[in-house]
């Protein structure tokens, strides 16, 4: 299995994207957090290598699996979200993330890695990190990137 460790702010949504959102104050705030352009970039790359979801996004302390899985699907996530990383490990995401790993990895059959996130905190993981902005969010640029690492790299950190 193919695993993408996935941030949401400065990922599915940016502060571009978020300035002209917070003109309409309409509906469910997190629903509107979420940029529909990044969702189709994020589904091609699932697409393309199959991947699942692993939440490493601050909004997993903020909202359930199920609530960020309901937001995602409203705006045609085609992937499947199949958990998240442990809260408070070390406060590095690189940390929370490489502890899902060793719990996970024969679990899931994981077979490689990559993770989306606007923040660098990867520690030695920083290899398998496709690092966007929080001003711009996830954009073409990075699929490439991210589904070479899926396709390629294998999970050791």
């Amino acid at each position: 299995m193919k695993i993408i460790f996935l941030d949401i702010d400065g990922v599915l949504n940016s502060s571009n994207f978020l300035y002209k959102k917070n003109k309409k104050k309409n509906g469910e705030r997190a629903l509107n957090q979420i940029d529909p352009k990044t969702i189709k970039l994020l589904n091609k790359i699932i697409e393309i290598t199959n991947a699942k979801i692993v939440i490493s996004s601050a909004w997993r302390i903020l909202y359930s699996v199920e609530e960020i899985t309901r937001f995602l699907k409203y705006h045609k996530l085609v992937g499947e979200i199949i958990d998240e990383t442990p809260k408070g490990i070390s406060g590095k995401r690189g940390d929370e993330i490489q502890d899902w790993l060793n719990h996970n990895t024969k679990k899931y059959n994981i077979e490689s890695f990559a993770i989306i996130d606007d923040n660098s905190d990867m520690v030695h993981l920083k290899h398998k990190l496709i690092q966007t902005k929080f001003e711009t969010g996830l954009l073409k640029e990075h699929i490439e990137k991210v589904i070479e690492i899926l396709n390629k790299e294998q999970t050791k950190g």
